[in-house]
């Protein structure tokens, strides 16, 4: 449970222990809703003796950045390719495509590459085949990733109260993100 101070209509501080009877009775604190309690920031209001967003539109900003900050780290998980994970964040799928094109110049020069990996479960002996592979299984996995931000963004700007705002992010924050 949490609870708001109030100070002129604002949320001023929060607390997690029942302030009743600690202060001064001329403060004001009023219970955050449970449902909102992850959420609850100082520009939250009190209206008519509840704490809630400033605008539906404020919260619907907040849950749209845990959304993605939700798709960045499933996307960095990695992705399963023969048995092994490669790590599939923004670095590494940029190592991976060098690699690819530094082993595509090799073969033109008339040579054969192999280079060794280190995967999120150790090395692997790798080809220009095999990172061609990588590099489009990562690649699929990553635009499933933000496709599934897409449509959980999509459901919460879909809301038209906070309670759908917050049930549309609930209900699907765990659910649907690619190889899970």
């Amino acid at each position: 449970m949490m609870w708001a101070r109030i100070d002129a209509g604002v949320c001023a501080e929060f607390v997690t222990d029942d302030p009743t009877g600690l202060y001064h009775p001329s403060i004001l604190w009023v219970r955050v809703p449970d449902a909102l309690s992850a959420w609850a920031t100082h520009d939250y209001v009190c209206v008519d003796g509840a704490v809630q967003p400033p605008t539906l539109d404020y919260l619907l900003a907040q849950l749209r950045a845990a959304v993605v900050a939700r798709r960045k780290t499933e996307r960095d998980r990695g992705v399963l390719i023969g048995g092994q994970r490669w790590r599939s964040d923004k670095a590494s799928y940029d190592d991976v495509a060098s690699n690819l094109t530094l082993a595509s110049q090799v073969e033109l020069a008339g040579g054969s590459f192999e280079t060794v990996w280190k995967t999120a479960d150790g090395f692997a002996r790798v080809g220009k085949a095999a990172l061609a592979t990588a590099l489009l299984a990562i690649g699929v996995f990553v635009q499933a990733c933000f496709a599934r931000e897409e449509e959980l963004s999509a459901a919460i700007d879909a809301a038209e109260t906070v309670d759908d705002a917050l049930t549309a992010y609930a209900v699907g924050i765990d659910l649907g993100w690619p190889g899970g």
